[in-house]
């Protein structure tokens, strides 16, 4: 089924969300323990691969491959054609649809979490950055003088809360 060129983004979200990474090695002779499994990008011996529901990695040659990557290398197929195998280009089931809004969701999800956490990171590593700047320059501050100044004499309450939630050890 050819499928208009402004619809390929869809049809890429739907192969990508009725297939998992492990299924698509299950199907190809590949066992997968563990969420380990072994190379199938060269011929791997041992389990070199990580694998999860959306992405297959290898240690030793730092190649990923998703669902789409994974059709394309068992089945020496264009991009187009592993979309297709994957039934990127037909419409989905009711049961289909509500995993992919599901899938959506929790995706979306995440991307807020990471970015909140980010943005923390970024505040604490900015002021530890500053309180092995005070412990270097002044050589008569102590580890814990330098901490209180910074948290009392320089840091706002964002900083304070920071050294709170993460305290020198």
């Amino acid at each position: 089924m050819s499928v208009p060129e402004k619809e390929w983004k869809d049809a890429i979200q739907r192969a990508m969300t009725l297939h998992t990474v492990p299924e698509i090695l299950e199907q190809n002779g590949v066992q997968v323990t563990g969420g380990r499994c072994k190379a199938v990008c060269h011929e791997g011996t041992h389990l070199t691969a990580k694998v999860s529901d959306e992405l297959y990695y290898c240690f030793k040659c730092n190649k990923r491959m998703n669902v789409i990557d994974l059709t394309m290398h068992f089945n020496a197929c264009s991009f187009r054609r592993a979309v297709e195998i994957l039934g990127g280009t037909r419409e989905l089931t009711p049961e289909e649809r509500e995993r992919a809004e599901e899938k959506a969701r929790l995706a979306e999800s995440a991307a807020k979490e990471r970015s909140a956490f980010e943005k923390e990171f970024h505040h604490w590593n900015t002021i530890k950055r500053f309180y092995k700047s005070l412990l270097d320059e002044v050589p008569e501050m102590t580890p814990e003088s330098a901490h209180w100044y910074a948290l009392y004499r320089w840091a706002d309450e964002k900083v304070a809360e920071c050294f709170q939630k993460y305290p020198e050890k």
